[in-house]
């Protein structure tokens, strides 16, 4: 059997290169350990590193890359704009319908002051006129 890269002995077959290196990814797994415990569990040691580089391939493309980081940053930027856009719109609104709400009720108490001042200054005369009566 003629292995997939490296040097073949045997049969004149020569030598065939091995494929270029991938770039270094980080793994959720060590793949090199998980290789040697299916080793030890009785499995072939080409079936074991099969496994291992498969699953370590499989579980490294879930994995975010930096650029899905950064187009979420991108995103939650947008949509913290927007949203800062909308609440400071509704500030504006509940601040004005509070000054509103507030010189209404202010307006309110000075009519109320204003009429409660004159009915007491008419008891007052009255009640002073009639001491000096």
């Amino acid at each position: 059997m003629r292995p997939a890269h490296g040097l073949a002995f045997g049969g004149g077959t020569g030598y065939v290169p091995p494929p270029e290196a991938p770039p270094m990814t980080q793994t959720l797994i060590n793949t090199l350990r998980f290789a040697d415990r299916l080793k030890e569990a009785g499995f072939a040691a080409v079936q074991a590193e099969a496994l291992a580089r498969t699953l370590g391939d499989e579980l490294t493309e879930q994995l975010p890359s930096k650029a899905d980081f950064q187009d979420l940053r991108a995103e939650f930027n947008a949509l913290d704009a927007g949203l800062t856009g909308r609440m400071d719109a509704l500030e504006s609104r509940v601040d004005g319908r509070i000054d509103t709400l507030e010189a209404n009720v202010n307006a309110r108490i000075d009519a109320l002051e204003s009429g409660l001042t004159g009915r007491m200054d008419a008891l007052e005369s009255r009640v002073d006129d009639r001491i000096d009566a």
